[in-house]
């Protein structure tokens, strides 16, 4: 795929040698009233510095600023304005320390802020001021940014700067065109933001250091290093008391929170025992009901039975048979022989009919018994009805 060189981008840079820093730190520096606070507030997203329309500056004082921007942690220090009569001279050479040690160990870039239109004889003494403070090679790492865009209308920048005087132009020439216009009025627009970001990350990829840094920054890092040890050593104590109380309060935390697991899991427990208990239950009360159901319909069945004529019919000789056999005296295993005969099948009788041939073979089965010689003549005559009933004993007990 073929690169596209970013606008921004000076020839023979060497963008992508390293990554950019996720963390930038820029210094705003400028003439009263050139707007240096109102871009802080557009660079960071939101109102985080007081800005107002006044030849005096607002910012008497460095003040310095922390957000997120575009994915990036950025930190903005704003400074008083130069040529500030309301400051002594060493109020101001004490705000250019302060500003110095809120942007150690260095800022990745200076941004000169000056108004579009409005390059006067103070301007061109701040960009002067601005070199002899920071001393070095500042200006490699110095971007311009022009305020009040929104007065371009709709002319392009470019051909607003190709017009102007030599002054402007060995200007930018200086700065290695590094110059962004900006309208503070319109914060809702991200893209002159990214502009910055990407300028400086270019910027940042031609440089051997990192950010830009001087004997005067490293000095004054390494004095804030030592002050930072001196002010922890004073509060060593305080600092391990309140380490002691927060460890406590985050083990006492983790305590409840381990009996609150185990009362979930003594819950859960006992949930699972009432789950299986049921469970039981419902498996019981479903083989009850399916029994339940299963006798209702075998004492259907049963009564249907009971009731029924042709029941009665087709089973009568069973009675009959078997009190015949008993009558005669003839042995199960006898009978069960006879059972076994063919015989042809009875032809269908009354109720009546089959009540009296009943009451006939018991009072034979008696007789046989007082005679007690004639039973085998007895026995003799019932035989053949017996055979003639065997066939149907057989098919019943196969039907039960």
């Amino acid at each position: 795929m073929t690169s596209v060189r970013s606008p921004y981008c000076a020839t023979g840079s060497q963008q992508g040698r390293g990554y950019p820093p996720q963390e930038l730190r820029m210094v705003l520096v400028g003439k009263t009233g050139a707007g240096k606070s109102e871009t802080g507030n557009t660079i960071l997203g939101e109102k985080r510095f007081e800005s107002n329309l006044s030849m005096d500056s607002v910012t008497g004082v460095c003040e310095k600023a922390q957000g997120m921007v575009l994915g990036r942690r950025v930190t903005v220090v704003d400074t008083p304005g130069l040529f500030d009569t309301s400051l002594s001279q060493q109020a101001v050479q004490d705000e250019i320390l302060r500003c110095m040690a809120m942007s150690a160990p260095g800022p990745h870039a200076i941004l000169l802020v000056l108004q579009i239109a409005r390059f006067t004889q103070e301007e061109q003494q701040s960009v002067e001021i601005i070199q002899t403070i920071f001393q070095s090679d500042a200006a490699q790492y110095t971007i311009l940014i022009f305020t009040h865009a929104d007065k371009l209308k709709k002319a392009s920048f470019h051909n607003f700067l190709s017009k102007q005087g030599e002054t402007i132009q060995n200007l930018v020439k200086r700065f290695d065109r590094r110059i962004l216009p900006f309208n503070n009025e319109d914060k809702e627009d991200p893209g002159q933001v990214a502009n910055l970001l990407e300028m400086i990350d270019c910027m940042l990829a031609q440089r051997k250091s990192p950010y830009f840094t001087n004997e005067a920054f490293q000095k004054m890092d390494q004095a804030l290093i030592v002050f930072q040890q001196k002010e922890l050593e004073g509060k060593r104590e305080e600092i391990e008391r309140e380490k002691s109380e927060k460890k406590a309060g985050v083990e006492k935390q983790l305590k409840v929170e381990t009996e609150k697991l185990k009362q979930l899991q003594q819950l859960e427990n006992d949930r699972r025992e009432r789950e299986n208990e049921y469970k039981k239950k419902i498996d019981s009360e479903i083989k009850r009901v399916e029994k339940e159901i299963d006798d209702r319909y075998s004492m259907i069945a049963l009564q249907k039975a009971e009731s029924s004529d042709d029941f009665l019919r087709k089973n009568a000789w069973i009675i009959v048979g078997a009190a015949a056999l008993v009558a005669s005296g003839v042995g199960i295993g006898v009978g069960g022989m006879m059972l076994a005969a063919p015989a042809a099948a009875a032809a269908p009788v009354g109720i009546a009919a089959i009540a009296a041939e009943i009451t006939a073979a018991a009072a034979a089965a008696a007789a046989a018994a007082q005679i007690g010689p004639a039973a085998a003549a007895a026995a003799a005559q019932i035989g053949p009805a017996a055979a003639a009933v065997a066939p149907l004993i057989v098919a019943q007990c196969s039907i039960q």
